[in-house]
């Protein structure tokens, strides 16, 4: 029988909780280290409709990379959705851990996942960010690998692609998963192409002054790659059911 400690041992030889940001939320949720887990189910995020899923499926561990409980809550009340989710958890004794920043930030995280799958040798790190050389190729079959890679039909494309895209070659890459926007300027001083996530306007704007071209993926399928490693990383380690979400929480619909 595993213990959620046994767990949190396991992921922590991946991601330490140390790694996380101070501002973050990171390790049991809701839960007791010393609960027994038989299954677990893996997802990005949680809500309502993977929670029913979880239920369903007789899960008693679920771990999320986003934290559920990210501010301070002052009450729970079981009138608003937070709370009905809390409730739900522990009345059917589900335990809920989270792997965020320190997940982004470690070695073998997030980013160096991108990275090895894109084929991006990486040359240095910083925190989030990861830059590195590929195989040079077009803007034109740059955007269809990561489009591939990341399974979405469009990126959102920042900058001066008008007479870049069928002939030059770009070798310097550079990735941060989720929010990548703190990190244009220094993405532009390593790189050609920014892979990364939720950029706003006048962001996007700096990043074209900067002459960096940058690929938006957006935040959800930036960081849904995660998930079935995460399965396969406790499937290897822990004798136990490992299962993950087959619902999709993105919030953004393109019509």
């Amino acid at each position: 029988m595993y213990k959620i400690a046994n767990v949190m041992e396991i992921l922590e030889q991946l991601a330490p909780l140390e790694l996380a940001e101070e501002w973050d939320n990171v390790g049991i949720l809701v839960g007791n280290p010393l609960e027994t887990v038989t299954k677990i189910m893996c997802a990005l995020d949680l809500n309502k409709h993977i929670l029913d899923e979880a239920i369903s499926a007789h899960v008693d561990c679920i771990i999320t990379h986003h934290p559920f409980i990210f501010q301070g809550l002052k009450k729970i009340d079981y009138m608003n959705p937070v709370g009905q989710i809390i409730r739900e958890l522990i009345k059917n004794n589900i335990t809920l851990i989270a792997m965020h920043t320190n997940l982004d930030k470690a070695e073998c995280g997030i980013n160096d996942i991108i990275c090895k799958e894109l084929g991006i040798e990486i040359k240095d790190k910083d925190n989030f960010l990861r830059w590195g050389e590929i195989v040079p190729n077009t803007l034109t079959e740059i955007i269809a690998k990561v489009k591939h890679y990341f399974n979405i039909p469009f990126i959102r494309v920042i900058g001066d692609t008008e007479h870049k895209i069928d002939y030059k070659r770009f070798k310097n890459v550079s990735v941060c998963s989720g929010s990548g926007a703190s990190f244009i300027k220094q993405a532009a001083q390593v790189s050609d192409i920014y892979i990364t996530a939720d950029l706003k306007f006048h962001e996007a704007q700096e990043a074209i002054s900067l002459g960096l071209v940058v690929l938006d993926i957006g935040h959800y399928n930036s960081e849904k790659i995660i998930v079935p490693y995460l399965v396969n990383y406790l499937k290897d380690r822990l004798n136990i059911d490992v299962i993950s979400t087959n619902i999709c929480a993105e919030v953004f619909k393109t019509l």
